[in-house]
């Protein structure tokens, strides 16, 4: 975090001690780090508002969130961690903070868990974010794991606009990939899908990430590049596996750079093809999208190393930011 720009952070989890005991933990630890921090126990969800609060995290239920069987035997129950509006590396110090006690009490994620970010914002560069996102927005999902790619709590802008007219539900819909609606409440953009996490690294450094997208986003000669351009700064560096050149997969990944349905690809090149589907599915380099198939980019989940690079890429980085202890 190398600008003053605010930020939020959202944590979905599961926890399995009391809220009450988990906040007056907090709450100590911010104490004993000179942190003027405080944590307070929300007893239903509520939204966070409050725009001149630099102080206080909200621990709330979240009913969007399923233990699996394993966790609910043991007690566990979906909670959101609030933080208040946090600005550059003392933000991120905040962050250990929590984080450090999250792990201590056993919290746990799984795949209904989301990491929600927010930066602040002006019209203008509410805009501007939002055209690059609309760009870049698959280069940036295929880098997230499969149960966000498809979720109905961070939908796709493309799975969305189908022309001009329906555009402006952008602005009202809150469960998309970039939430919009939020400026109006908040003058925050949200970047809604992250994956779940209580790792410090992984969330300093999706939020690193994110407003360095906002950053970028914002200056104008990047505003107005190309698609391509957009992809040169925005997509992690993942390697791609080598097919041979003329291979079945190397000419379905090809064949599928335009997304077809599956009885065209079966009609195009015959039945074999389905041995070759199982392994650039498990490559994770075609995806389904109901009944049609596309290649994709290749990704991972792995934040820091994206972050990294991205943060290198526009010059960014600074090892200040490793706060971690």
């Amino acid at each position: 975090m190398t600008t003053d720009r605010t930020y939020g952070i959202e944590i979905e989890c599961f926890a399995n001690v009391g809220q009450i005991q988990l906040a007056q933990e907090i709450t100590a630890n911010f104490a004993l780090q000179g942190i003027n921090h405080s944590v307070t126990v929300v007893g239903r969800y509520r939204p966070t508002t409050d725009g001149a609060n630099v102080s206080e995290w909200e621990i709330k239920p979240d009913g969007s969130l399923r233990a699996t069987p394993t966790q609910a035997r043991n007690g566990y129950r979906g909670i959101e961690v609030v933080s208040p509006v946090l600005r550059g590396i003392d933000g991120l110090k905040a962050l250990k903070v929590v984080t450090d006690a999250l792990n201590r009490n056993n919290c746990k994620v799984n795949k209904s868990a989301g990491l929600h970010i927010h930066h602040g914002v002006n019209e203008r560069e509410m805009r501007l974010v939002a055209a690059n996102w609309f760009r870049a927005e698959d280069l940036v999902m295929a880098g997230l794991p499969e149960s966000r790619r498809h979720n109905r709590y961070c939908k796709r802008y493309r799975n969305l606009i189908t022309g001009t007219d329906n555009i402006g539900r952008l602005c009202r819909d809150k469960y998309v990939a970039l939430n919009l609606s939020s400026y109006a409440l908040r003058k925050t953009i949200e970047f809604r899908c992250a994956a779940g996490s209580v790792e410090y690294d992984k969330i300093a450094n999706w939020a690193m990430f994110t407003q360095a997208f906002v950053e970028r986003s914002t200056v104008a000669e990047v505003a107005a590049g190309t698609a391509q351009e957009l992809a040169d700064w925005v997509a992690p560096q993942t390697a791609q596996p080598n097919f041979k050149a003329g291979s079945l997969k190397a000419q379905l990944r090809d064949f599928l750079a335009t997304p077809r349905r599956w009885s065209e690809v079966k009609a195009h090149f015959g039945r074999q093809m389905s041995k070759e589907k199982v392994a650039l599915q498990a490559a994770g380099m075609i995806e389904s999208h109901g009944d049609f198939f596309k290649s994709v980019s290749p990704g991972n989940a792995v934040y820091r190393e994206a972050a990294q690079w991205f943060l290198g890429r526009v010059q960014q980085f600074s090892p200040a930011m490793a706060v971690a202890a």
